[in-house]
Parts: structure tokens; sequence; C-alpha cells
């Protein structure tokens, strides 16, 4: 176990939420919202999300939106595949999905996702965090070095 966690932080600034659901809208709507989303300014640190959690836990398991799609918006995200398939992870651009067993598999761009959130990430802050024993206490010390408690972040280790 690691006693000492180099941790790199970005603060997102401005949110914007793009709520696609399949039934709502046809893939051009979806490239007019997407279109809208990239004159906002570059200044700020964006998160992409496509679709809500709720939709996912109320049984929307079908998303039209690819992986190519989602990876246009951020280089690191979270969110799941088409059917619930395991975890997907993105990493510097890159798409993993992460089993119920845990085994870890490089996916393709064309997979399509019911749920994803992305970010360009660009640490903000570099911390060192020392002593730590357990996932709990890393999560309990990393939330002690956001300034601000009510924006979202997002967390890398190095």
């Amino acid at each position: 176990m690691r006693k000492i966690v180099t941790v790199t932080l970005v603060s997102i600034n401005l949110v914007i939420l793009l709520y696609v659901f399949t039934s709502i809208y046809s893939g051009s709507n979806v490239d007019q919202i997407k279109s809208k989303q990239n004159h906002q300014s570059k200044k700020s640190t964006v998160m992409f999300q496509y679709s809500t959690i709720n939709a996912v836990m109320q049984g929307q398991y079908e998303g039209d939106i690819d992986l190519h799609e989602v990876g246009k918006n951020g280089d690191m995200g979270l969110g799941t595949i088409n059917e619930l398939d395991g975890e997907m992870v993105e990493l510097d651009g890159k798409f993993y999905q992460i089993n119920g067993a845990g085994k870890l598999k490089k996916l393709d761009k064309r997979t399509k996702t019911p749920f994803a959130v992305t970010t360009n990430f660009k640490a903000n802050k570099i911390i060192t965090l020392e002593n730590i024993e357990s996932i709990n206490q890393f999560g309990e010390q990393v939330k002690t070095k956001f300034d601000n408690k009510n924006q979202f972040h997002a967390v890398r280790i190095i």
C-alpha cells in the first residue's frame, strides 16, 4: 500500500449538462446541441454529460452516442456502455471497460453508451498526501484540498 500519494486536481468551473434520451432526440438534434456547446468559452473547464444516471437507473440502457463523440468533449471520464456491460473509464482519451470480474479491456470508439461524463483534464493544483492507509483515508484527505466543495472536481493519481 502506498503511504505517499501525489494527486493532480482540476476544479470544473462551468458545467454543461447535455441530456440526450434516445426517445426524444434524433442524431441530427444531438449534433445541433453539441455544436452549441462547442461555441462555449474554452477558458473554463467544461464537464460534458450524456444523459443522466437517473435515466439509466430507470431502464434507459441503450444510447445513441458512441465513444468517439464522447471523446471529442474530453479526455478523462466515467460512464457505462450499452446494456450496462461494466464500467466505462476514459483516461488520456482512451476508453476502457471494467467488467464485473474486474477485468480491464480497451473499448472500440464505435461502442455506444447510455451515460457518460467527461472533461479535458488540465490540473490546476498538485498535492501530496501522506500516510495513506486506505481508500477511505485517501478520499477524506483529498476532499480537504478542494477550495470549493460545491463544484465538480476531477482527481488523478500520478
